[in-house]
């Protein structure tokens, strides 16, 4: 799919990136409040009776929480078994004999939607009189989707850039995308990558490989390995942890060798990214590999507040032309 015109900001993202912060602070309360407001706004969005339940779980209301997931079956979400029967914020729920019946229903619902659904990829693309001077494959967070996550990249198409976003087939809850399978996520880049590569002139245009999060880790990898093209640089935005990236053996100074450059950026509050932002950066310098780390004051697992009126600079340095 072409956009052409922008579209509000995603608020999805820093919600839940709230209510997860309220949790861990004890504030079940008002965790409660914010999470039953995004569910009225987001009532597609399987995490979030999810998210209620564990709250209700956490309180030690077995009841209000089961009645919060069997909110989310009447819609027709479901949610995987691993979710529901390993969390531990849902043990409560558990001592429940009626659990049981969630979960088959859960796993009903899942198997009657099969395999509907139809990824949103998205590519933006600069004004139509305008030559592009790049090409940007941007992957959305894990639980992210392409839709939501494309908002953060206009400021890439407004300075010229053709960007594209896939989105992951894989879809543990509604409205849940992630990269967990490797081949799997190849294929659907690939896939979408070739596409627009040939309904966008791509072919020649210097490439950056960017991601969030997971997609952050995926994006380093891709990069390192030239797929699904060869990249010129890479942007990880509190990328996934350095086991995530996984690249052929001798990849890192390989790219070197032929002038991969990257950049890594990540919260300072992000106490989990942090130190693996770190290893990795210290992994990639080792090889030779030119992968400056930023952290961000006061953010946490999240973008840059000002993200797009940086992204052009950012661009342009990854590509020499700062």
């Amino acid at each position: 799919m072409t956009v052409t015109d922008p579209r509000p900001p995603d608020e999805f993202q820093s919600l839940r990136l709230r209510v997860f912060e309220l949790i861990e602070d004890g504030r079940l309360d008002t965790a409660l409040g914010v999470a039953l407001k995004v569910e009225e706004h987001y009532p597609a969005k399987g995490e979030v009776p999810f998210w209620l339940a564990c709250i209700h779980g956490r309180a030690g209301r077995a009841g209000e929480g089961l009645a919060a997931l069997r909110g989310g079956l009447a819609r027709g979400l479901w949610w995987p078994d691993e979710w529901l029967l390993d969390d531990d914020d849902l043990v409560p729920l558990r001592r429940s004999p009626e659990f049981d019946e969630v979960v088959e229903a859960s796993r009903a619902n899942q198997d009657e939607a099969g395999d509907e659904f139809v990824a949103e990829s998205m590519v933006l693309a600069p004004e139509r009189e305008r030559t592009a001077v790049g090409a940007v494959l941007a992957l959305h967070g894990w639980g992210g989707d392409a839709v939501a996550f494309s908002r953060a990249w206009w400021a890439a198409a407004d300075a010229g850039y053709v960007v594209v976003v896939p989105e992951s087939s894989q879809m543990p809850s509604p409205g849940f995308f992630v990269w967990t399978d490797r081949e799997a996520a190849l294929a659907d880049i690939e896939a979408v990558w070739s596409a627009s590569e040939a309904d966008h002139g791509l072919a020649g245009l210097p490439l950056v490989i960017a991601g969030f999060s997971q997609g952050g880790g995926l994006a380093v990898e891709l990069a390192l390995d030239g797929r699904p093209a060869a990249a010129a640089a890479f942007l990880a935005l509190s990328a996934g942890t350095p086991e995530d990236v996984t690249p052929e053996p001798g990849a890192a100074a390989l790219a070197a060798d032929r002038g991969l450059r990257g950049r890594l950026i990540v919260g300072e509050r992000d106490e989990h990214a942090v130190p693996q932002a770190r290893e990795l950066a210290r992994r990639l310098g080792e090889a030779g590999l030119d992968c400056p780390l930023t952290l961000e004051p006061g953010l946490a697992h999240e973008l840059p507040r000002d993200f797009g009126a940086r992204l052009p600079d950012l661009l342009g340095a990854l590509l020499g032309r700062a």
